[in-house]
């Protein structure tokens, strides 16, 4: 009862927010975030008055689409970057507003499918295999994702890999060109990126709350 109310006041900000692509295809970063806000403002104070009352609550964040950049540098160089800054202004105002100690993020995070694998290789550099290339790109994707989320103020975050970071609509084609090959490194990266420190210690060995759910 008390996450389905939890999911009912939080959908329509949620569904707004899975159709942010990229913030840097908006002339103003500004809009994009009063696109997000005001399509929810309705149901802020609803929010807040039922989560307030539980022990835990958690924000759900599907197809955002918009990580793909970070897939070219490691979490640090990325961190300096313009669209980070961008990306890190977003979501500290979605946990200013709506709060959350877990993010929920099922699937699709980043989307590779209008990347070939040779593209992917030239990307980073080249001299490497497709394979190791796939894990690369993803790792440092996955690795940034989480550390903009923990700049934002979440510290736990349970992501499930989608279609898109696989390898996207069209990435799947039955020729040598498919991206098939490369899912083992691609799933890889995806937990190593998601659910490991930096010492390569999994995350999730330990309770993740204080409190149980009520």
């Amino acid at each position: 009862e008390t996450t389905n109310s939890v999911q009912n006041t939080l959908a329509p900000t949620i569904s707004n927010i899975g159709t942010v692509r990229d913030p840097e295809s908006y002339a103003d970063h500004n809009y994009l975030l009063k696109e997000t806000t005001n399509s929810a403002q309705d149901t802020s104070t609803t929010t807040t008055e039922n989560v307030g009352n539980t022990d835990w609550n958690f924000i759900v964040m599907a197809d955002i689409h918009a990580m793909t950049k970070f897939s070219w540098k490691g979490s640090t160089q990325n961190k300096d970057e313009k669209s980070y800054q961008k990306q890190l202004y977003l979501m500290t105002q979605i946990k200013h507003k709506y709060g959350g100690e877990l993010v929920v993020m099922p699937g699709d995070q980043a989307s590779y499918g209008p990347l070939g694998l040779e593209k992917i290789v030239t990307k980073l550099g080249g001299n490497i295999s497709p394979s190791t290339a796939v894990y690369k790109a993803g790792l440092n994707c996955y690795k940034t994702t989480r550390k903009l989320f923990n700049d934002a103020g979440y510290d736990t975050i349970l992501a499930t890999v989608g279609d898109h970071e696989l390898g996207g609509n069209e990435g799947f084609k039955a020729s040598m060109k498919s991206k098939l090959g490369t899912i083992p490194s691609a799933r890889q990266a995806f937990g190593d990126g998601f659910n490991r420190d930096t010492d390569n210690k999994f995350l999730f060995d330990q309770p993740w709350f204080r409190k149980t759910s009520s």
